[in-house]
């Protein structure tokens, strides 16, 4: 009975270790292929106990800090700091965010600069994440960074580029508050010489025509910086983005331009606000008048400034789509427009072309593309709606319930 169950024990045992080895060579490989992982990634991933020793980092995070030959595992921060004096203010930094981290008790995220021996220092996005065991003692510490050099670069320049041209703004903006000072004294002068502006109401005309001239005149010099600054950029694609700015702010000025041309100052005939700006867009971009047929049906619909520029956005969009992108290498084709209401008085819009059409995987409502992002904000700020169609080209319906006076 004993040696019988004595061989019981013994298979079992025999089966035991089998399985244990079996989970020891599954627990490796996990392991070897966790290793091969965080060793592909562009990013630091490195770990740490809870004293702050190292115990694993990849082979970029190890490349980064000139540890390749170095035994860096159980060490902490500040003795790796003694293996290269170039990188010790690092290393004593990276020892004191993670005290940073430990203190918050919580996932902490920071920009850190890491200097480079053959360049200009880099910026990492890091992310720390302390663990705790249960009775509340430090058990580890888990760091990610990822590059945000060019990012951060960029958005230095673009600071830099915004800090310039709001100072051309704020000149230009001064220079006018002079001109509508020395504007308002020569009313107020001849009012006392002559007569006193027969009432308010007159006098309130006369300055908005005045507002909405300066606002297409200050428009106007704001496109035509953008003209003078796109002439010094090389780059074809960053001129177009200059071109497309342009594009717009023109549209803003045409609305200003036709206010003040109106007697009310108000609201403007949007039907010939539409077929003056699909001749303009049309003479900028097609050398070829022969090559594409322009048609345009706008009907007379009045819209004040708060509708007709978002409006007047929408259409210097589309328009400008159809003549850059519909008709490449010398294509012939058609673009129409129509602008009108319908019987409950909301805007109707249409533009289509018979071009080659939006690539098949294109999501309008999704795309990062800007001209059409723009369409697409704009219309949902005008409680609209957009349909597109790609049947024989593209063609876009919008429906606007801002005139909608029976959909408040």
């Amino acid at each position: 009975m004993s040696d019988d169950h004595d061989g019981i024990i013994r298979a079992e045992d025999g089966s035991f270790f089998k399985e244990r080895r079996r989970a020891e060579l599954a627990l490796r490989e996990r392991g070897e292929q966790l290793r091969t992982l965080i060793n592909a990634m562009p990013d630091i991933v490195a770990f740490k106990d809870g004293e702050g020793r190292w115990l694993e980092a990849n082979e970029f995070d190890l490349k980064l800090f000139q540890l390749e030959q170095v035994d860096y595992r159980g060490k902490k921060d500040s003795e790796l700091a003694e293996f290269s004096p170039f990188y010790r203010d690092a290393f004593l930094g990276c020892e004191e965010s993670d005290e940073v981290a430990w203190q918050a008790r919580k996932t902490s995220r920071a920009d850190e600069t890491i200097p480079r021996p053959d360049g200009p220092p880099m910026v990492f996005d890091i992310i720390k994440v302390p663990m705790f065991h249960p009775d509340g003692r430090r058990k580890g510490l888990v760091i990610v960074g990822r590059d945000v050099t060019e990012r951060k670069l960029a958005e230095a320049r673009l600071a830099q580029y915004q800090e310039s041209l709001e100072s051309l703004v704020q000149e230009r903006t001064t220079e006018l508050a002079q001109a509508n000072a020395l504007l308002h004294a020569e009313i107020v002068e001849r009012g006392r010489v002559e007569e006193q502006l027969r009432n308010s109401l007159a006098e309130k005309e006369v300055l908005l025509k005045e507002i909405h001239h300066r606002v297409k005149n200050n428009l106007q010099v704001v496109s035509s910086l953008l003209e003078l600054q796109a002439h010094s950029i090389s780059d074809e694609q960053t001129r177009k983005y200059f071109r497309d700015s342009q594009d717009r702010i023109r549209s803003m000025a045409l609305i200003h331009e036709k206010l003040y041309q109106t007697r009310d100052l108000i609201s403007i005939d949007f039907g010939g606000y539409v077929k003056s700006l699909s001749k303009y867009l049309f003479d900028s971009y097609v050398s070829d008048p022969g090559r594409i047929a322009l048609q345009v049906e706008a009907g007379e619909v009045a819209l004040g400034v708060d509708e007709a520029i978002p409006i007047g956005l929408i259409i210097n969009e589309l328009i400008s789509n159809s003549l850059k992108y519909a008709f490449p290498d010398g294509r012939q084709g058609d673009i129409s427009i129509g602008f009108s209401t319908d019987s409950d008085g909301c805007i109707l819009l249409t533009v289509a072309d018979n071009g080659v059409g939006l690539p098949p995987d294109l999501e309008v409502a999704t795309t990062e593309t800007l001209g059409l992002q723009v369409v697409t904000i704009l219309t949902r700020q005008l409680r609209g709606s957009m349909e597109v169609g790609r049947e024989n080209g593209t063609w876009f319906a919008l429906k606007f319930r801002a005139g909608c006076p029976k959909n408040p």
